[in-house]
């Protein structure tokens, strides 16, 4: 999959951490899990994939299809699962 928006492409480093979290990246996984539990991180991560294939009204970008964005749930949800097993053992 090509993002054709280079803008945002830093070249596999964190655009939203500082650099703090950088170096405890716990710093951002406790505050999140602490704020959502993980049936309720599933659940909006659902509901934003979920609109964005689903909405008739807009059309597909060319650089990403629907099956992406079906394997970037995928994805993105054993992330955060991987996430909450760290957050989880530092408790």
């Amino acid at each position: 999959m090509e993002h054709k928006n280079k803008f945002f492409i830093a070249k596999n480093t964190p655009l939203r951490l500082t650099p703090d979290e950088i170096g405890q990246p716990m710093e951002v996984i406790i505050p999140f899990f602490n704020a959502l539990c993980l049936d309720e991180a599933r659940e909006i991560l659902w509901e934003v994939f979920s609109r964005a294939i689903a909405n008739p009204e807009e059309d597909e970008p060319d650089w990403l299809s629907r099956r992406d964005l079906l394997y970037f749930h995928g994805q993105f949800e054993a992330l955060i699962e991987a996430s909450f097993l760290i957050y989880r053992e530092t408790k």
